[in-house]
């Protein structure tokens, strides 16, 4: 029968006495479990031998770990009523998908779901060749994907040709560039220079802009830039002026563009030279022709910001058109005044090209010779540097280049009479010191044999010093 609460209770037979009410100890309270009363069974009393049955073992909630059954009489519960796992579904496919990737390498295992990681199945045969057939899906998409790019390049961006290396000089290299229009001028090119890729081994014609120094291989495409380009002059400060001339000073960090617009351009004619692009330590020195309301670039001369080496010139140069009319001479002036404004003996910077040092032996051969024309006595070569500016090195190689060390006279060393003991200077070197004797007419003939000027192209009065 069953209470209130719908619990069965077993009762025992009763006597004939005819007493209803049932003795306590022969009830056996039912095992209460979160299943229904038709899933879990309840341990009753056997009425015929007084012997307990076997019960049935309560359904845990938790899957337990599977064992032989034993034989017995009750029929077994339908497989309807099997409570799940407590592992959900992703858990199981997480752990096969890390079978999958990483064969060897054992996934830890948290307590209480050993039983089910083991118990979940291998990924059947349809899984694996799926795997294998994404595989070959994406071998034969890059396949396809590297013939089209075959077929069909993308484009690339233009890159700036970087300086060559030390042993790969320009004079090994044919010309790309033969010639460059610049202005009303069609100027031949002599060396090569490292201008973009893009543009080709060989042009025939490249034409540069002379306001702002932009270069095209199209004259439609320069005629357009002109239209649109506002720069009539090159950028900086005026530092002199005289008559149509005009230099300007130009900083390489503040314009990188144009100067690196004039290094490419005068690598064109210039046998050795190293700068192209990296010019933010040095200031250029840009020399102007006022042509109306434009002032024409005709040459330049760099310089470093800092040299350790007292170089007070890194690279000159003179368009073509515009040389023998005293331009580099005017500049190499200028390169010495900054020298002696900053207190310094300056030299330009070794090796010089051809032109540059035959422009170099005349300013250095007209400034010692007009020195000394104009001396009479003694003078060492310390002296004569400290007066003109020139480096005691070129002084000498100077000299020796006018032939004026031809006639001289050992000096004397003094008598240990007339020097203290503790004042006596040390023993002479291997090389005997001596007096070089320089006459007038010496000079006047070096002079006349080497054609050289000895008026100045640059008035120092007109220096705008900052």
């Amino acid at each position: 029968m069953k209470n209130k609460q719908g619990i069965k209770r077993s009762v025992p037979p009763q006597e004939p006495s005819g007493n209803d009410q049932s003795t306590p100890s022969s009830t056996l309270r039912a095992h209460r479990s979160s299943a229904t009363d038709d899933q879990v069974p309840v341990s009753v009393l056997n009425p015929d031998n007084n012997k307990k049955a076997t019960p049935r073992p309560l359904l845990p909630r938790q899957k337990p770990v599977p064992t032989s059954t034993a034989p017995s009489s009750q029929q077994p519960l339908a497989e309807s009523t099997l409570p799940t796992s407590p592992v959900s579904k992703s858990k199981r496919t997480a752990s096969s998908r890390g079978r999958k990737r990483s064969a060897g390498k054992e996934r830890p295992v948290e307590q209480g779901s050993e039983s089910d990681i083991a118990s979940s199945p291998p990924p059947s045969s349809k899984s694996r060749r799926g795997m294998k057939r994404s595989k070959l899906d994406i071998e034969n998409i890059k396949q396809q994907q590297q013939q089209q790019d075959e077929k069909n390049p993308i484009p690339q961006k233009p890159r700036r040709a970087t300086s060559p290396a030390a042993q790969d000089t320009s004079v090994e290299r044919p010309r790309n560039i033969q010639s460059i229009i610049y202005g009303r001028y069609k100027i031949g090119t002599w060396y090569y220079s490292p201008y973009p890729a893009e543009f080709g081994d060989k042009v025939d014609e490249l034409f540069i802009c002379e306001h702002c120094l932009k270069y095209t291989p199209h004259d439609h495409e320069l005629r357009a830039h002109k239209l649109h380009c506002k720069r009539r002059k090159p950028p900086g400060r005026v530092i002199y002026e005289q008559n149509h001339i005009r230099v300007y000073e130009v900083d390489g960090r503040e314009h990188k563009l144009y100067c690196q617009n004039l290094c490419l351009m005068s690598k064109l004619f210039l046998e050795t030279k190293t700068l192209y692009y990296d010019v933010e330590g040095f200031t250029f020195y840009v020399l102007t022709e006022q042509d109306r309301t434009l002032d024409l670039f005709v040459g330049y001369f760099s310089k470093e910001k800092l040299s350790y080496d007292n170089y007070n010139l890194a690279c000159i140069m003179i368009l073509p058109p515009q040389q023998r009319n005293g331009y580099g001479r005017l500049l190499i002036e200028l390169s010495y005044e900054l020298s002696k404004r900053q207190g310094v003996i300056g030299s330009p910077e070794k090796p010089l090209s051809v032109l540059g040092a035959r422009g170099y032996r005349s300013f250095w051969g007209a400034t010692l010779l007009s020195t000394l024309n104009s001396f009479q006595g003694q003078m060492t070569i310390k002296d004569l540097s400290d007066q003109t500016g020139i480096h005691p090195d070129d002084v000498i190689s100077t000299l020796t280049w006018l032939d004026l060390l031809k006639y001289w006279e050992p000096v004397p060393p003094p008598s240990p009479s007339q020097v203290d003991e503790h004042q006596r200077p040390p023993p002479p070197p291997t090389s005997l010191a001596v007096r070089v004797c320089i006459k007038t007419d010496m000079i006047q003939s070096a002079i006349e044999q080497h054609r050289l000027r000895l008026t100045k192209m640059l008035n120092p009065s007109l220096i705008r010093w900052p």
